[in-house]
């Protein structure tokens, strides 16, 4: 090149040409603007964002072709430095892209969720991302950045490169191992004061090593409308019977997490259904099918767990995400569990009990009729009896006395 451009700028030119940002005829258009233009700078005239030159000035860390492919849109720009490159999934809460953050140089996942409503929800939604945002711990996928991309909200976290723990192929030990890890990062959660809402196999990841994120902490949830015609958050066949009635507190994340392990262990979520009405309809009224009718090789320690932290009565659920990680680690070692018990027929009474109990009073009722009835009837034909046998005794009485012959008692 002729121009009294400096080597740097050409360099620099060049090197967003080999990277796909600019063509050759851009680089020749911009050198006859410089040429018009004395005293700026080459890379002025170029159409490339502040970010590219930053980064051809600082190339660090090589970015991947399929990111600087995305670069040439600037519709792809979202928040502050991350870069929406390729589209993973789509579902009921929106869609979620494999992005780039061009300040760190490194993979993070773009949600972009369906719009939330008016202003109350959108605010509820960003302070409930900003308490997840501040939660620190090795089984919670970290968030990076909250804002609106094109009028939808969107959140930047944690790249976990894995699959979801329903995709995962464990063994039973794995498989409680993962559900461990699961309260662990639950617990924390409590803790700082953020309840999940929404945990289920697909949104707990396993990565290479075996490690085991939770995602989608204190988010904006897929909404379902229950049986009474109120918005629920969460997703019918791992939501607890509060949480269908609209009332999610930490308990129902205990919950979840039973639902998680039910899932793992049996094959199929606790409730299933046609729709999202009549899968409610199961959680809010229908008794649980017990893991070992489904799987007979399942221990029945574990069974015990996951009744019991499956319980439609909250006062008879673990209590916290803790007591749920005493009984694991108990039944991993082959101790006795500590708050879960293993089901006897009087549980199965009580229990069928607690949920008819006018039907369960109408019969105890009856078998109290049938009793009482079948009583009187015994003592009727025992008083019969007794009166037969001393009529039979005076008979003989009367006729010994008419002959005069003595009368021989039976022996």
């Amino acid at each position: 090149m002729t121009h009294d451009a400096s080597e740097a700028d050409f360099a620099l030119a060049r090197r967003a040409v080999e990277r796909g940002w600019l063509t050759q005829d851009q680089v020749e258009s911009a050198l006859v603007s410089y040429d018009r233009t004395r005293g700026t700078r080459l890379l002025a005239h170029l159409p490339l964002t502040p970010e590219q030159i930053r980064e051809l000035e600082s190339p660090g860390r090589p970015i991947p072709a399929e990111v600087v492919e995305a670069m040439r849109d600037p519709k792809n720009r979202i928040g502050r430095c991350f870069w929406r490159v390729r589209h993973v999934k789509s579902g009921g809460m929106g869609a979620v892209w494999r992005g780039w953050d061009e300040e760190l140089k490194r993979w993070v996942a773009l949600k972009f969720l369906k719009a939330i409503g008016d202003e109350t929800a959108r605010a509820y939604f960003r302070r409930e991302a900003q308490l997840a945002a501040g939660l620190d711990h090795p089984n919670i996928a970290k968030v990076y950045e909250v804002g609106e991309h094109e009028g939808l909200p969107y959140i930047a976290m944690q790249f976990i490169k894995g699959e979801t723990l329903g995709e995962a192929k464990l063994s039973l030990e794995k498989k409680v191992e993962a559900i461990a890890a699961v309260a662990e990062g639950v617990r924390h959660a409590h803790e700082k004061g953020v309840i999940h809402r929404d945990l289920k196999p697909g949104n707990v990841m396993v990565d290479r090593d075996g490690r085991v994120t939770v995602m989608d902490f204190g988010l904006a949830k897929e909404s379902a409308a229950d049986v009474s015609g109120t918005a629920v958050l969460g997703t019918p066949s791992y939501m607890a019977p509060e949480q269908a009635r609209g009332k999610a507190d930490r308990q129902s994340d205990v919950y979840g997490i039973g639902a998680i392990l039910y899932e793992l262990i049996t094959g199929r979520p606790p409730y299933t259904g046609e729709n999202s009405g009549e899968i409610l309809e199961q959680v809010l009224t229908r008794e649980l099918v017990w893991p070992r009718r489904l799987s007979p090789t399942i221990p029945a320690d574990l069974e015990a767990i996951v009744l019991h932290a499956l319980e439609k009565d909250k006062q008879r659920r673990y209590e916290t995400p803790g007591q749920l990680i005493e009984d694991l680690d108990a039944y991993r070692r082959h101790h006795p569990l500590k708050h879960a018990r293993r089901p006897t027929l009087g549980y199965v009474l009580g229990k069928r009990i607690r949920r008819q109990p006018l039907l369960w009073s109408a019969v105890t009722v009856a078998l109290l009729a049938v009793i009482g009835g079948a009583a009187f009837g015994t003592t009727q034909l025992l008083r019969a009896k007794r009166a037969a046998q001393r009529a039979a005794a005076e008979t003989v009485l009367r006729a010994a006395a008419a002959t005069g012959k003595p009368v021989v008692p039976h022996t």
